[in-house]
């Protein structure tokens, strides 16, 4: 990083920004909706099986799996729309975690100059 702090080869951080737009626009348009879609498709053929064996012990657990389903359907979600936000942010993550590593490096190498330019003036004098 040039001093100042403004970044020199910036052009040599690759990332495939196509790829990740497009994997963020599929979880965003296609896959979540389609979760969604499948999740409650699933409760529709549970809902009418626990109708068609009420007052069997069948019943009860299907409503209990329901339950357990709808939970996974939820946390899949989640972790979908958690995704998404990653991909959408990779780029700036790459940029800010270079520009902290440079300051680190810059303040390191400005102590390291203190330090000898202060044994330099003891050593002179």
């Amino acid at each position: 990083m040039a001093k100042g702090g403004s970044p020199e080869g910036r052009d040599r951080l690759k990332t495939n920004e196509s790829g990740k737009a497009g994997a963020a626009k599929a979880l965003r348009e296609d896959i979540r909706p389609d979760t969604g879609t499948a999740g409650t498709k699933a409760d529709e053929e549970t809902s009418k099986a626990v109708v068609a064996f009420n007052g069997w012990a069948t019943a009860t657990g299907l409503t209990d799996v329901q339950a357990e389903w709808d939970l996974q359907v939820q946390r899949l979600q989640a972790r979908l729309s958690a995704d998404e936000t990653a991909l959408q942010r990779t780029a700036q993550d790459f940029l800010d975690f270079d520009y902290q590593t440079g300051n680190g490096l810059s303040r390191q190498n400005s102590d390291l100059l203190d330090r000898f330019h202060a044994q330099s003036r003891l050593d002179d004098n």
